[in-house]
């Protein structure tokens, strides 16, 4: 594994295996599951032995396929007993907790440092859920924010010193992506004369997909061939219901297709085919979808949240557009409803500009990303972030062996 080859210092605190702890809530489908899933890969090998913890009493679809891969996952049943019990049989050394904080307490008593992993910007806590989080906060020993917006986010409302956030990207693996073979369009409903917009998200409010909705009514008017493309599965099935019925009362059903949750594989068939991608999320943190859409050099369309200032400069490779919120400190789990169910948001003449720009100029934009796939397979890709998170995990626990 090339993580493991290039980090032979990494355990040298201890003159063996670093034996590293990732616990999550679940491990079904999602980004932040697909980060935890690609980090317990990257990172075993000769210099960690990972244990992989999940929270609740299944596996889940990706919990599975590492399973079947022959690595160490245990479903503890949120059983605090069963988790205590695990830690000590495996003698771990460091945990990485990703948004979850459920049991840090076990892992206090063990004396077993913490890094903890922020995927977003936690809006929707209420105010219990943000003391309890802020306590448990204080006894983590560093932190990973995936993006820049993440760690200042959280730095500032929970009183984090700037010092132990470390801003590591997600990374993407691109070996189910490189061989895809592209399908004709007609295959899903679409004509080579279309422009294609390609979504990649669960359906859930802070994803926005009421607003691509607003934003494609208006644009359809003017440039009939807009096609908009939704791929995701549901997470929330009253907005889900939502968005299907404006489908069917404002007549858009001809202009737009949704697909499920599909395998990556297919994933980047459907990416392939596309024209532009977009992600007008209400709130984000470094999305994978993104990571994948440049690998095939889709120009974008972004809000400004999450990683969108971390891969769009000056609009070399994108467009993003204002949130329709003035400030993310101003969102909480009502506001965030009730934007992602206006029909007529504050960007929407913004979004409705960045496709039209899209539509109008496809050559220009394809010229201007057509070298996004190198920056994904040379920075962004898995194996650099599994080496900046062992990196870490082995100065905190060097770190608490002195203390």
């Amino acid at each position: 594994m090339a993580v493991a080859g290039r980090s032979q210092h990494m355990a040298k605190v201890l003159d063996r295996p670093l034996r590293l702890a990732i616990l999550v809530d679940s491990l079904d489908k999602g980004g932040l599951e697909q980060v935890v899933y690609n980090l317990v890969r990257s990172l075993s090998g000769s210099h960690f032995i990972v244990t992989l913890i999940i929270c609740s009493g299944d596996f889940g679809y990706l919990g599975n396929k590492l399973v079947s891969d022959g690595h160490d996952v245990v479903a503890v049943g949120n059983d605090k007993g069963r988790l205590q019990a695990i830690l000590q049989e495996r003698k771990i050394d460091v945990a990485n907790l990703h948004y979850s904080t459920c049991y840090y307490e076990t892992f206090c008593r063990l004396r077993i440092p913490i890094v903890y992993t922020v995927h977003n910007s936690y809006t929707w806590l209420t105010n219990q859920e943000f003391k309890a989080r802020k306590k448990a906060y204080k006894n983590m020993s560093a932190f990973i924010a995936v993006s820049s917006q993440v760690k200042e986010y959280f730095r500032q409302r929970f009183s984090i010193a700037a010092e132990s956030i470390e801003v590591i990207p997600n990374g993407i693996d691109v070996s189910d992506l490189a061989d895809a073979k592209l399908p004709m369009r007609q295959k899903y409903g679409f004509l080579e004369s279309d422009f294609i917009f390609v979504n990649v998200s669960s359906f859930t409010p802070t994803k926005f997909q009421g607003g691509m909705l607003s934003a494609l009514k208006e644009l359809i008017t003017i440039k009939p061939n807009a096609r908009l493309l939704l791929v995701g599965n549901v997470l929330d099935l009253e907005y889900h219901a939502f968005v299907m019925e404006r489908i069917r009362d404002e007549g858009l059903a001809a202009c737009l297709r949704i697909i499920d949750f599909v395998p990556r594989q297919e994933l980047a068939r459907l990416l392939g085919m596309a024209d532009c991608f977009l992600l007008p999320s209400l709130q984000e943190g470094w999305s994978n979808a993104i990571m994948e859409a440049m690998y095939f050099g889709l120009p974008l369309i972004l809000s400004d949240t999450g990683s969108a200032r971390d891969l769009i400069k000056e609009n070399d490779i994108g467009i993003i557009v204002p949130n329709p919120y003035p400030s993310i400190n101003t969102l909480n789990s009502q506001r965030i409803k009730m934007i992602a169910y206006d029909k007529r948001p504050a960007n929407l003449e913004s979004m409705v500009k960045a496709m039209m720009e899209m539509i109008e100029n496809p050559e220009q934009w394809r010229r201007k990303c057509s070298n996004t796939r190198n920056k994904i397979i040379g920075d962004l890709n898995v194996e650099q972030m599994a080496h900046r998170y062992g990196q870490l995990f082995s100065k905190v626990l060097s770190m608490h062996e002195c203390k």
